[in-house]
């Protein structure tokens, strides 16, 4: 798919520094849980922790995968907190069994994804419309709503885990019915709603007190990639109205020269054509005037035989009146 971000190269210097940072965690992350995978899987797995290992390896790469179809980059805070969120979760609480070694670590956590989820909840709703213009009720209520939301799929998840691949992601089965007790989901949802509800005092207490308490830069971070984004989109259509007026430009700048040039040669053909035209006027002039001249000349000619025949007569009659008086 067409990428639509701005290039790394182009980016400012702490977004690289962040972008390394997110691709470095990730790949650690990912190696990690292969690795301990492969260990479980020839070496030693007493609790079945091969799935979760090869479950978070996966999960790890799915913003990049995410950026690879959709043609977006991750938004860096966003990035960073799914990675953080499957090293606490994930890699220490399943993958290395902490959940069953700390009984109070799965609480924490679940408080640390209510609160995380609310947060990263800035960043779609940023997507669905100008933020700028959403009221801070409007904003806190998609958040919270957005972190039950994912808890309550998250949950789904575990029990589907569960059953497909035998494990207890939702603690230990009940012998005879086969299913973990209520109590650990419940306990979930109630710290997830916990986190999600200290982001909901921290964000309203930021937006309407003197203090901002890091919102304005949460709200900056989760933002900034949708702003550049537009102003790419922005720069990329003036570009390309600029590349489609100046071929406009250059095909009227043809098309005028062309013109000019049959214009041209329209009034070349035109001059001679006049040209062929004097030329001809001037024969037909000239070739009046000599038949002029020559009407002329007959006339002249007939004139004066007709004078010398005058002549004639007129002596004719002299020598007859003299011949006529010398008898």
């Amino acid at each position: 798919m067409r990428k639509n971000w701005t290039a790394f190269k182009n980016l400012q210097k702490h977004n690289q520094i962040f972008r390394i940072i997110n691709l470095v965690v990730m790949a650690l992350l990912c190696l990690a849980c292969v690795a301990l995978a492969f260990y479980y899987g020839f070496v030693y797995d007493p609790n079945n922790r091969i799935v979760p290992a090869i479950c978070i390896a996966i999960l790890s790469l799915v913003p990049l995968a995410i950026e690879g179809i959709f043609g977006r980059r991750f938004n860096n805070v966003v990035f960073l907190s799914i990675e953080i969120y499957l090293i606490f979760a994930g890699l220490i609480g399943s993958v290395l069994n902490v959940y069953y070694l700390v009984s109070w670590y799965d609480i924490v956590i679940h408080i640390l994804m209510g609160y995380l989820v609310a947060m990263c909840g800035i960043f779609v709703i940023s997507r669905l419309g100008n933020y700028k213009k959403m009221s801070v009720v409007l904003v806190i209520f998609f958040c919270f709503c957005f972190s039950l939301a994912i808890e309550v799929l998250w949950e789904i998840f575990e029990w589907g885990a569960d059953n497909l691949f035998n494990q207890t992601m939702q603690g230990e089965k009940l012998p005879g019915v086969n299913q973990p007790l209520v109590g650990d989901t419940m306990l979930d949802l109630v710290c997830n709603t916990t986190g999600a509800t200290i982001f909901f005092f921290h964000f309203v207490i930021g937006k309407f007190s003197k203090k901002s308490l890091g919102i304005n830069f949460i709200e900056k971070q989760l933002i900034r990639e949708d702003v550049l984004l537009e102003q790419n989109l922005t720069y990329k259509s003036q570009a390309e109205n600029s590349v489609e007026n100046g071929m406009q430009i250059k095909e009227n700048a043809v098309k005028a020269e062309k013109e000019t040039d049959f214009t041209g040669k329209q009034e070349d053909k035109t001059k001679e054509n006049v040209e062929q035209i004097k030329e001809i006027t001037k024969e037909d002039k000239d070739n009046k005037n000599a038949e002029q001249k020559l009407e002329n000349k007959k006339l002249t000619k007939n004139q004066s035989n007709k004078k010398t025949i005058q002549n004639k007569n007129q002596t004719k009659k002299t020598n007859k009146s003299q011949q006529k008086s010398s008898k």
